[in-house]
C-alpha cells in the first residue's frame, strides 16, 4: 500500500509524465517502476517545505476541507472512480513552496525540488461577473469544479491581419502564397514602403500586377456605340441653361502665408497661378462655376495634354414634371446639365503644368447632373487620334451612360490661334446605355475595355457587356439599401467589385458566383461614403465610423487596418495604379495624402498622414456680403493616431462644418509620367490641381 496526501498527488499529476494524459478532477493511478520521479522523492519534498520557514498558510490549507490527507491505493487493483470534491471553493494545482535560505548557508546541488507545472488548458470556474459565467452556467458547469478541456476537441485560431506581427505572415495575407505573386509584392514593398505620405517622381511606375494585361490590351480599340451616338454642336448662345450662371457670388479666397496673404476673387470658370504663393508650386486653382459633384482624369494619355472631367450641380431648367414629395435619391430629375472637359498644358521636360488651364469641351446634355464619372482605365488605341476615350456617367435620372468624347481640331496644335477656344457639344443619345426600368442606378465603374458594373438605390447591382445588347446579363441584390460607392478590382482582379452601401456594410464581391464569394467586413454605424481600390497593395480602401479610412486586404476583407483619420466625415477617396498612396477629403475641408503600403508590410512602422491644404469659412459681415475661404497649407508630417484625440479628458466630438468646405470629389491622374498630379474640389466649386510628387 502507497500512502500519500491529496497535494502530493496534484503534484505528481503535474510533474510525472506518466500522468500528462489523465483528466485533472479524477485521481492519480500508482506510478510505474520507471517513472522519472518516485513517491519518497515528493514525500521529502513535502516534509522539506512543512519544515521551512515558509509553512502553506492557512487559506490554502483550507482548500482542501472535505478532502482526505491519506487516501490508500492498491498495487493490483485499477483505481476506482471517486466523486468530486464538494468543497466550497476548487483546488488547485500546488508548487511547493520552499524554503528560505540564511545568507551563511549553502544549498547542496540537486537538494531542491525542482516541479515543473506542464501546461493543462483549464476552463475557468466563472466566479467572475461577466458573460462568460453565465455562458458556462448555462452550459451546465459546476461553480466549484474546474473542467479539463475534451482531447476529442481541436481548437484552431488565426490572429488577425492586424495582429499578425510576422512579415511574411502579413504579405501572406495579403498577397497569398504563390512565388509569381509574392515576388511582385517584395517589388512593391522595396518601391513604395520608403514614402511617408507623399509620392516622388522615381517612384512612379504601373502597378506590377497589370505588366500582362498592357501586353494583351495593346492595339486598336472596336468601337462602341458609334452608331448609336447623337451628338451636335452648339453656339454659345444656345448653351443657357446648360452653362453654370455667370451672375453667380464669385468666390473669395485667401491664401498665401501668413504674413505675407493674398486675397483672390474668383469669377465663374477663374483661374489661379500657385507659383504667385510659392515658387515651389506647381499646379492652380479653379473655380468650376458650382458645386462639383464628381471628377476623373483621362486615361491613355502618355503624353500631350493632360484632360479632367468635372460635373457640377448647376441649377439647370427640368425636363418634365416634378414631385416636391418624392426623395431626390430614388427619384428620376432630368434637368439640363453640362460636363466640363479641362485642358492642361504640359512641359515636356518636367512634366508639370506649363501654363493657365482652360476648358477644351462643355458637353450639354439633358439628362441631370452627373453624379459620378469614370474614364475606362484600359489601355485603348484608337484609330482617330482625337478620340479622348470613353466617359461613363450615372446621371441625375437614373441611367449610367457611356459616351465618346471626341478633341476639338484645334488641341492639335497648341500654337494655333483658337488652341484654348471651347467647344460646346450637346449629346441627345449616348453610345451606350445602362437602363433599369425600376430601379435608380446610383454608381458606375468599369469591369473591363466593354465591361461596365452599376449600384443601385435599393442596394443591387447590374452588369453589361457594351458589345451585347442593352439587357444586363447580371441582376442581383448584395445591400439592404443605397449604394453610394462601387469601385472593381481592376485590373488584376476585374471580376470582384468592392461596394459601400447606407446599410453600413462594404462588401467584397465576385460576379462569376456572387452567392457564395461575398464577404462583408464590420459594420460601421456611420455609412460609408466612398470606397476605391488599390491594385499594388491588392486592398480596397474605405471607411469607418465616418472618419477613419481603413484598408481591407481582398484576401482578407473582414479584418481591417487603420490608414488615415480626419477630423470630420470622410467624403472621397482615391486611390492610383502608379503607386500606393490614397487621397481623401473630408468634410471639415481637409485634403489628406497617406501611404498604406507601410502597415501592409510592417506592423510596428510608423503611419503617416499629410495634409495637402484645409479649407476654412467665414460668412459675410453683413447680409447680402459673401461669405470668404482661406486656404491653409504646409503643414508637417504627422503620425496618424490610432485613438481618438483627447482634450481636457474628454474626447472630442463630430462636428457640423459648412457645407461650403466640404472636400466632396478627388482624384489621381492615372498616367504614368502624371502619376503625381492630384486634384480636389469642395463643394464651393472650388478645385486645386497640383503635382505634389517629389522631384
Amino acid at each position: 500500500m502507497i500512502r500519500k496526501s491529496a497535494r502530493a498527488r496534484k503534484v505528481t499529476n503535474y510533474a510525472n509524465d506518466a500522468y500528462k494524459e489523465l483528466d485533472s478532477d479524477s485521481a492519480p493511478p500508482p506510478p510505474s517502476g520507471d517513472a522519472s520521479s518516485s513517491d519518497e522523492d515528493f514525500t521529502a519534498a513535502a516534509t522539506a517545505t512543512a519544515a521551512g520557514d515558509n509553512v502553506i498558510p492557512e487559506s490554502e490549507e483550507s482548500e482542501d476541507e472535505g478532502v482526505s490527507d491519506e487516501e490508500e491505493y492498491d498495487d493490483d487493483d485499477e483505481e476506482e472512480e471517486r466523486p468530486r470534491s464538494q468543497s466550497k471553493s476548487t483546488p488547485t494545482p500546488f508548487t511547493p513552496r520552499i524554503r528560505r535560505l540564511d545568507d551563511d548557508e549553502e544549498r547542496t546541488p540537486g537538494s531542491a525540488p525542482q516541479v515543473h507545472r506542464r501546461h493543462v488548458r483549464t476552463i475557468d470556474s466563472g466566479k467572475g461577473q461577466g458573460r462568460r459565467r453565465i455562458r458556462l452556467m448555462a452550459q451546465g458547469a459546476s461553480m466549484n469544479v474546474i473542467k479539463a478541456p475534451d482531447s476529442a476537441v481541436r481548437i484552431t485560431y488565426r490572429p488577425g491581419f492586424a495582429k499578425a506581427t510576422g512579415k511574411r505572415d502579413r504579405i501572406v495575407q495579403v498577397y497569398g502564397d504563390d512565388e509569381k505573386v509574392l515576388k511582385k509584392a517584395f517589388w512593391v514593398r522595396d518601391m513604395w514602403m520608403g514614402l511617408p505620405a507623399v509620392p516622388e517622381k522615381a517612384t512612379l511606375a504601373v502597378s506590377p500586377f497589370w505588366e500582362e494585361e498592357r501586353k494583351e490590351g495593346e492595339g486598336e480599340q472596336e468601337e462602341i456605340g458609334d452608331a448609336a451616338q447623337v451628338v451636335e454642336v452648339l453656339d454659345f448662345a444656345d448653351t443657357e441653361g446648360y452653362v453654370p450662371r455667370e451672375e453667380a457670388e464669385p468666390l473669395r479666397v485667401v491664401l498665401g502665408r501668413v504674413e505675407n496673404y493674398e486675397k483672390v476673387v474668383f469669377k465663374r470658370f477663374g483661374v489661379y497661378d500657385l507659383k504667385k504663393v510659392g515658387e515651389d508650386k506647381k499646379g492652380f486653382l479653379l473655380n468650376a462655376g458650382a458645386q462639383v459633384l464628381s471628377m476623373d482624369w483621362a486615361t491613355n494619355r502618355s503624353e500631350g495634354c493632360q484632360y479632367l472631367a468635372i460635373s457640377t450641380l448647376t441649377e439647370g431648367e427640368p425636363i418634365g414634371e416634378r414631385n416636391d414629395e418624392q426623395s431626390p435619391a430614388f427619384s428620376r430629375l432630368p434637368s439640363k446639365s453640362t460636363i466640363q472637359i479641362w485642358r492642361f498644358r504640359v512641359d515636356p521636360e518636367t512634366c508639370t503644368p506649363a501654363k493657365e488651364p482652360s476648358i477644351a469641351l462643355m458637353l450639354c446634355h439633358d439628362w441631370g447632373p452627373a453624379r459620378c464619372l469614370k474614364w475606362c482605365p484600359a489601355r485603348l488605341s484608337f484609330k482617330d487620334s482625337r478620340v479622348l476615350g470613353y466617359l461613363a456617367g450615372v446621371f441625375a435620372d437614373g441611367i449610367g451612360r457611356v459616351l465618346k468624347v471626341i478633341l476639338p481640331q484645334s488641341d492639335d496644335d497648341p500654337a494655333a490661334a483658337d488652341a484654348d477656344g471651347c467647344d460646346f457639344l450637346k449629346f441627345t443619345a449616348p453610345a451606350f446605355e445602362c437602363y433599369l426600368p425600376d430601379n435608380i442606378i446610383t454608381t458606375i465603374s468599369w469591369i473591363s475595355a466593354t465591361g461596365l458594373v452599376v449600384g443601385c438605390a435599393t442596394g443591387s447591382i447590374a452588369a453589361w457587356d457594351t458589345t451585347a445588347e442593352r439587357i444586363p446579363y447580371l441582376y442581383t441584390t448584395l445591400h439592404q439599401t443605397y449604394i453610394n460607392g462601387l469601385s472593381t478590382c481592376f485590373p488584376s482582379f476585374p471580376n470582384h467589385i468592392i461596394t459601400s452601401s447606407m446599410d453600413g456594410y462594404s462588401r467584397l464581391t465576385s460576379l462569376g458566383d456572387f452567392e457564395a464569394d461575398n464577404v462583408p467586413n464590420n459594420r460601421s454605424r456611420i455609412a460609408p461614403s466612398a470606397i476605391t481600390y488599390v491594385d499594388a497593395l491588392q486592398s480596397g480602401v474605405s471607411v469607418e465610423e465616418g472618419s477613419w479610412v481603413k484598408l481591407f486586404p481582398i484576401r482578407r476583407y473582414f479584418s481591417a487596418t487603420t490608414v488615415a483619420k480626419q477630423l470630420g466625415i470622410v467624403r472621397s477617396l482615391a486611390g492610383s495604379t502608379m503607386h500606393t498612396l490614397v487621397l481623401s477629403g473630408g468634410t471639415e475641408g481637409e485634403a489628406v495624402f497617406s501611404n498604406p503600403a507601410r502597415r501592409v508590410f510592417h506592423s510596428k512602422i510608423k503611419n503617416y498622414q499629410q495634409t495637402w491644404f484645409q479649407l476654412e469659412y467665414a460668412e459675410g459681415a453683413r447680409d447680402g456680403d459673401g461669405g470668404t475661404l482661406r486656404m491653409t497649407e504646409g503643414f508637417k508630417l504627422e503620425e496618424c493616431e490610432v485613438k481618438s484625440k483627447v482634450k481636457g479628458g474628454q474626447q472630442l466630438l463630430t462636428t457640423v462644418y459648412p457645407m461650403q468646405i466640404g472636400i466632396g470629389a478627388v482624384c489621381w491622374n492615372q498616367n504614368r509620367e502624371f502619376g503625381g498630379w492630384a486634384a480636389a474640389a469642395a463643394s464651393c466649386g472650388l478645385v486645386r490641381v497640383e503635382d505634389v510628387a517629389i522631384p
